[in-house]
């Protein structure tokens, strides 16, 4: 739980802070909300800037107690005359169950807006407490009306959306990603443009044989498709030209050892299943 903080609010209780203790009309509070949604994206200065264009002439009593309101860190800091608020009441109870649930990094964000106008009640975001990726990682929350919006029955619904990059940087600055091995047993080299026919003849060859094979496509020259082989630490590389495709023996390069043979595709299938099994056939092979 130290790696994620759950930042939670209410829908209600942004409308019910907007219009009667920052004092803003529907406009003016929809505007509001937009801006508190950007705040950690934009410098003070421009957030100040934009808050006073908000409040025009009633600026000098609004930014004091946007500040005030900004600085409610729980739920026992809201104004006292939202203490009975339904949506107060909400968040206690919401928080209290998570807590009974053991999740301890749940905190109220009075600033946490979730920039979509349909959210009606609860609304949520988990933030990655790393200063390497400092964002939010998904959210989602309450929304009763937004169903109805498409001719159907309305319904209460909860929704959440993920981020895929944002989680794919949780995964890598936590370093959670899994290292997997490759379970590729070979991979074939094309020599030439004009060899990939014959190389991807092989490929199919081998696979109907039950051998992992990966065809390099690119083009590319043969140290490159060598690298690309031991990056992914497949244990064999099969160099096809239009030698090999004539006389059907192909050379084999042991990627691990470092030597090679030129042997026909039989014995290909072979030296990999020797290679892959050591009397357990499922014992996948160890580089």
């Amino acid at each position: 739980q130290d790696m994620l903080t759950v930042r939670v609010n209410n829908r209600q209780l942004i409308n019910r802070l907007m219009s009667q203790f920052l004092q803003l009309d529907i406009v003016g509070s929809t505007m509001m909300m937009k801006l508190l949604d950007r705040k950690n994206k934009i410098s003070a200065d421009e957030f100040k800037r934009q808050a006073i264009e908000i409040f025009g002439s009633q600026a000098a009593e609004g930014l004091p107690k946007l500040a005030k309101m900004i600085g409610m860190k729980s739920v026992d800091d809201l104004p006292s005359e939202l203490a009975d608020d339904e949506s107060v009441r909400q968040l206690r109870e919401v928080m209290q169950l998570l807590r009974q649930k053991g999740i301890e990094n749940a905190v109220f964000d009075v600033t946490l807006m979730r920039g979509l106008d349909y959210y009606t009640g609860m609304v949520f975001e988990l933030f990655d407490n790393s200063p390497e990726n400092n964002r939010a990682l998904f959210g989602g929350g309450r929304y009763d009306g937004l169903v109805g919006l498409f001719g159907v029955e309305p319904i209460a619904t909860v929704g959440v959306g993920m981020g895929a990059t944002t989680m794919q940087q949780f995964l890598e600055v936590h370093d959670l990603l899994p290292k997997l091995p490759s379970r590729t047993d070979v991979y074939i080299i094309p020599v030439s443009k004009e060899s990939l026919t014959g190389a991807d003849n092989l490929a199919r060859k081998l696979r109907d044989e039950g051998v992992r094979a990966e065809l390099d496509i690119t083009g590319r020259k043969i140290d490159k498709q060598i690298k690309a082989a031991l990056k992914k630490r497949i244990p064999f590389a099969v160099f096809v030209g239009e030698d090999e495709i004539a006389s059907g023996a192909y050379t084999v390069r042991n990627l691990v050892e470092s030597d090679e043979q030129k042997v026909g595709a039989e014995r290909i299938v072979t030296i990999v299943k020797d290679r892959r099994y050591d009397g357990d056939d499922d014992a996948a092979f160890e580089l």
